[in-house]
């Protein structure tokens, strides 16, 4: 980010994680009337329960994040903040090894995951993660803005159905 304004960069488009805003260890819906909660780009998962937890990467996304915001507030640059949700999608070509969201579906894969939870997580493709960082750039909006990004929300079992389907196939 030094570099940004020292370079004279005017925009920054920043990748931070939805790991920055919704794992909060179910104190929102706890405290909410209704027991339930809509995450929002408002929200921030909290500092001090991530550390008591010993959740490092999910702290890390948000100190780095509101690190960020603090930084573009004295520095000469504009910033957009985008939280993608887990992303899936094609590999690079020559890619070696899964990012850190492909973890869940390898789990189904090599037999870590013995049950198929019932419940679902939040997904976005890569492809569209990565056109969400042009367009700030290209239509000039969303500056002091942060956004949630996700594409849809799969049952596990359709997710490991899936899986096996492919695996069976190949």
């Amino acid at each position: 980010m030094n570099s940004c304004d020292k370079y004279g960069v005017k925009q920054v488009t920043l990748t931070s994680s939805s790991a920055s805003i919704i794992v909060d260890y179910g104190q929102k819906a706890a405290a909410s009337p209704t027991g339930n909660h809509v995450y929002t780009a408002e929200d921030f998962s909290p500092a001090d329960v991530l550390e008591e937890k010993k959740n490092w990467y999910c702290l890390s996304k948000l100190l780095s994040e509101q690190r960020a915001w603090e930084m573009s507030k004295s520095q000469s640059y504009d910033l957009c903040v985008l939280c993608p949700s887990l992303i899936w999608g094609p590999l690079t070509p020559g890619q070696t090894h899964l990012n850190t969201s492909a973890d869940f579906i390898v789990q189904y894969m090599d037999g870590t995951q013995k049950l198929i939870q019932n419940g679902s997580r939040c997904v976005v493709d890569v492809r569209d993660v990565a056109k969400a960082h042009i367009v700030p750039i290209e239509k000039n909006v969303g500056w002091g803005k942060r956004y949630v990004l996700f594409g849809g929300a799969p049952q596990f079992s359709e997710t490991a159905q899936y899986i096996k389907e492919a695996l069976q196939s190949s």
